[in-house]
């Protein structure tokens, strides 16, 4: 879900929930407010289709200024069979929350990587001027720069390997968004068969995550209890499956089966929580000690030639 997408729900969100004004008349605020910019152009727009009678959600899919993600318009979509938009304006502007803060604890993690290699370019730099000042031009050949840029190849797959973990685990949980997502559909009326297919879109349906949530679906249209129906056959469990059904397990120890998805995503939750919280206390080190090995490289390859043409070993 894009930036702009997120200010529009966020803007609907405090004009039509918190302040209770008719949804036309948000529009019509929202179209006012600056005739230039595309959540004003996107307003209008919206607003123009449903006084032309047609359905908000059809009105988001078919929005030029403004993508607003497949998710949203089917969560918008399932508030106008139930009636309950004010709940699901809620509920994606707490999920427009959860995805910029997670977006900015990735950022934060990659401040690390980007200073490690500015610092090592600037010191890489600075050892070839002296050098180059000390011992002359005669002193850089390329077995020199090839040394050094080797050195530099490390250090950049190490920090692109780590920020590539970082953002894959600091990121977006779609597991516990899509937990989360179809308890809250299912709280509010929506079919439990047709609310676990829009789980499925959320983890991506080529996903292994995914695929077990299709089959499940497939399991509860034909009439397999909802909780069975997360269970796959004993040769294909893995990993991810036991999670699975581990926290469904303790959902029904704790409770009904009502809310059995919300409560998986409340341990999820706090499962993800914990996982950030040891991630973000290891990356100083982590990036402290990939810093170190390279700077022990730079010194046996580069640094020990320079103090040999100096006569200094």
């Amino acid at each position: 879900m894009c930036r702009k997408s997120h200010r529009f729900l966020k803007v609907l969100y405090h004009l039509y929930v918190e302040q209770g004004i008719p949804l036309i008349d948000c529009l019509e605020i929202m179209s006012k407010k600056n005739d230039s910019s595309p959540l004003s152009k996107a307003a209008l727009y919206i607003e123009g289709e449903l006084r032309l009678g047609n359905r908000l959600s059809n009105a988001m899919k078919t929005c030029p200024y403004i993508t607003f993600d497949s998710i949203s318009v089917s969560f918008v979509d399932f508030s106008e069979k139930t009636g309950n938009l004010s709940e699901t304006l809620t509920f994606l502007k707490e999920r427009c929350e959860r995805r910029e803060k997670a977006a900015s604890k990735v950022f934060e993690a990659s401040l690390y990587p980007l200073f490690v290699i500015v610092l090592s370019l600037f010191v890489s730099g600075l050892m070839i001027f002296y050098a180059d000042s000390v011992l002359g031009e005669s002193f850089i050949n390329t077995s020199l720069y090839k040394t050094l840029f080797c050195d530099l190849l490390f250090l950049f797959i190490f920090c692109f390997l780590m920020f590539f973990y970082l953002k894959n685990n600091l990121g977006d949980s779609p597991l516990y968004e899509a937990f989360l997502s179809v308890g809250f559909l299912i709280r509010y009326g929506v079919n439990a068969s047709l609310a676990v297919g829009l789980g499925a879109n959320i983890l991506g349906q080529d996903s292994r995550a995914g695929q077990l949530f299709i089959k499940a679906r497939s399991r509860m249209e034909n009439g397999i209890e909802m909780t069975k129906a997360f269970c796959p056959e004993r040769k294909n469990r893995g990993l991810l499956d036991k999670e699975i059904l581990e926290a469904f397990y303790y959902a029904q120890k704790s409770g009904g089966k009502n809310d059995v998805f919300e409560r998986i995503a409340a341990q999820l939750g706090k499962k993800n929580e914990k996982k950030t919280k040891l991630l973000l206390s290891l990356v100083e080190p982590a990036f402290t000690g990939g810093t170190g090995i390279f700077l022990i490289i730079l010194m046996a390859n580069f640094l020990m030639p320079v103090m040999n043409g100096l006569n200094l070993m």
